[in-house]
């Protein structure tokens, strides 16, 4: 699990969407960012992370590995700023930009080669207008026993919901967004 920052200046700065009040919505695209690799090996640790993440909108969660780098314990660092990013953080950067980037700092790209997968398991629940009815405002619970028949376990496993970030955002008392969020779901430790 990766805690990451934009970095595009080396200063705090947008890194998750950004909603506007007509609904619409905009991922930025940074040049790079800074990171922080962290083991989240429970749901508790995962949560305190996750905390992190949705704090800021500088702040994100990429659910990677990068076995070459090292990886620190939330427990040890305590609270964890950007300061800490910049002590103790490597770059993440587009393969695209790799040559353009001037640092002493070990910077690595965002590509399949150069990541493995975490113990856990993403599961974006959100809807959208392709979504089949049947799984329409579908509770947890009854998605993972349905997901269970395809892999058992699944619904026993530890997890964490989270909500998703348009309905973090109000706009006249309401969520922007419809996003129901994501449930991550601990493979192994």
């Amino acid at each position: 699990m990766v805690a990451v920052k934009n970095a595009s200046a080396m200063k705090p700065v947008q890194a998750s969407k950004h909603f506007r009040a007509d609904g619409s919505k905009e991922s930025p695209s940074p040049a790079y960012y800074l990171a922080l690799q962290l083991h989240a090996r429970s749901v508790s640790e995962l949560r305190n992370i996750w905390a992190i993440s949705a704090s800021h909108s500088s702040k994100l969660l990429c659910n990677a590995a990068w076995p070459n780098l090292p990886v620190y314990d939330i427990n040890e660092l305590g609270d964890i700023n950007f300061a800490l990013f910049q002590e103790r953080g490597f770059l993440i950067a587009p393969k695209s930009a790799l040559s353009n980037i001037k640092t002493e700092r070990t910077v690595v790209a965002r590509t399949k080669e150069n990541t493995q997968p975490t113990s856990w398991l993403l599961i974006d629940v959100d809807e959208t207008p392709a979504t089949p009815d049947r799984f329409r405002d579908m509770n947890r619970d009854r998605l993972f026993n349905l997901l269970n028949r395809h892999c058992p376990g699944v619904s026993r496993a530890p997890r964490i919901d989270t909500s998703s970030a348009s309905s973090r955002v109000f706009l006249d008392g309401s969520p922007v967004g419809k996003g129901r969020g994501h449930s991550w779901v601990l493979l192994k430790s």
